[in-house]
């Protein structure tokens, strides 16, 4: 093994965006659109994100499929990455931040190094897990993994479907499955009508996505599917795989009314319980963070150019608080234009323009998150349900551990191997804390999030081979880092 290539000057780039999606994309056209060459990295196979996610190569689809509505939209934002000023590379993983600037990337099974002057952390987010009884049998997919398979492979997770969650995603979810030609036998929301319509106010600031969202609705109620307003998953039955599941009434207090238990025959299950920032590579490098229940909970904090505190390292989308594609492409824009400020390029000034809008869809953002917060936390887990399901640890067993050690998430973790597993805690860390913030009765706010150590993503062990190894030293706790001045 030849170490000295891991030694070689690191590669130097103007510009580095984190992520292929809406708001990276965004953020890379206003950029070479004024001349600077960006560098965009993605760990995809195919660019894109969540909401562009493309079907292999090798598929073909028809011009008028009726799953691809936003393709047009889509080809429209990928056809920046064949610009001369771009260099994309997918399947690639920033794992490590080995020096101010300078950031360890993974890519076709060895590792290199890129010095970047400024930065874009467009990292998206993944699905949220609400555990609860039979929530790990096969057949039970989230409501971003449904859209996944549609999206990106065009098949269904089921035939007979239900869904049950609480958020816009699951209406995009079971609007998709129905123009898939799947039979939705039922959709749970958590939240009440009641709840939402109080919101109306907020909601009407995005004329356009509330339409959007009245359209899903209005075309579910047309298939016949039985919506039931305020109620969850209290159950996933079967054995092999999902056969039946269990919906019941959200109580005031988030308990279940489990005597009025309603139980429907599916295939699959798909279950969306709202999304949570992809922060990793942020509390990694040391991003300072702040709590908000609106934006998804811990996310970077961010000034008014979306600058997070480390200078030079901005943040858009979804990894910095969850408002989807129109936020997350807005944001992109806002975020490119204050780092052409800062290489001091001239440009058109349209971030004044972009601020204003931006501020409009975060009124609806923060409408719509309210219009699905629920009064109490639901509990839908028994002490037998998994948490953790790389280290397959029980609800009994955080609770057990949190009478123990109190809220100091980090005995908790030492003791029950929770979020010890390859996902890192991305799955089950958020249903942990709620786990001990309840059990300790302590705010949510107050269990700081997990530090991260290097890798910030798993890769492959070859990778490290004849990598460069610096001295040890302590992590930095990303909530202890002061804001931005």
């Amino acid at each position: 093994m030849n170490a000295s290539r891991f030694q070689e000057p690191p590669q130097e780039v103007s510009v580095l965006i984190v992520g292929a999606g809406p708001a990276g994309l965004a953020a890379a056209r206003v950029l070479v659109d004024v001349g600077v060459s960006v560098h965009m990295v993605d760990d995809n196979d195919q660019p894109g994100g969540q909401y562009y996610r493309q079907l292999p190569a090798a598929f073909r689809v028809a011009s008028n499929a009726r799953l691809h509505r936003d393709q047009s939209r889509a080809l429209d934002a990928l056809a920046v990455l064949s610009h001369p000023l771009v260099t994309y590379w997918p399947k690639t993983t920033l794992w490590a931040m080995p020096q101010p600037r300078e950031f360890s990337y993974a890519r076709n099974g060895s590792t290199g190094r890129l010095h970047a002057r400024t930065m874009i952390l467009a990292t998206g987010a993944y699905d949220r897990p609400a555990p609860f009884p039979g929530w790990t049998l096969p057949g039970v997919v989230s409501a971003g993994g449904c859209l996944n398979l549609i999206k990106g492979q065009g098949i269904l997770p089921g035939r007979r479907v239900a869904l049950a969650g609480n958020g816009p995603l699951l209406l995009v979810a079971a609007y998709s499955l129905i123009r898939a030609g799947a039979k939705v036998v039922a959709i749970a929301e958590a939240a009440t009508t009641g709840v939402m319509m109080r919101q109306i106010a907020g909601l009407t600031s995005a004329p356009a996505l509330l339409g959007l969202g009245l359209k899903y609705r209005a075309r579910i109620l047309a298939a016949g599917v039985p919506m039931l307003s305020g109620y969850a998953a209290a159950g996933a039955g079967g054995i092999q795989r999902i056969d039946k599941v269990s919906l019941a009434p959200v109580g005031s207090d988030g308990r279940l009314l489990v005597a009025q238990t309603r139980n429907f025959d599916v295939d699959a299950l798909v279950t969306g319980y709202g999304l949570s920032p992809s922060t990793e590579f942020a509390r990694m490098i040391g991003c300072a963070m702040h709590f908000d229940p609106l934006l998804g909970g811990w996310v970077p904090q961010r000034s008014a150019a979306l600058e997070t505190s480390i200078q030079g390292i901005f943040g858009a989308g979804d990894g910095c608080g969850i408002g989807g594609v129109e936020v997350a492409t807005a944001e992109g824009r806002v975020a490119a234009r204050a780092v052409a400020d800062r290489l001091g390029v001239t440009h058109d000034r349209q971030h004044v323009t972009a601020g204003r809008g931006l501020d409009r869809l975060n009124r609806f953002r923060c409408a719509l998150s309210a219009a699905y917060e629920l009064k109490a936390e639901l509990q839908l887990a028994d002490d037998e349900t998994v948490i953790c399901r790389c280290e397959d640890v029980t609800r009994g067993r955080v609770r057990a551990a949190a009478r123990e050690f109190g809220g100091d998430l980090r005995r908790i973790k030492s003791a029950t191997r929770v979020s010890m597993g390859s996902c890192q805690g991305r799955n089950c860390l958020s249903s942990c804390a709620s786990i001990v913030a309840k059990e300790c009765a302590i705010p949510l706010q107050s269990l700081p999030p997990q530090r991260m150590r290097s890798p910030a993503r798993p890769i492959p062990l070859a990778s490290f081979l004849g990598e460069t190894l610096g001295p040890p030293r302590a992590p930095v706790a990303s909530d202890s880092m002061a804001p931005h001045a």
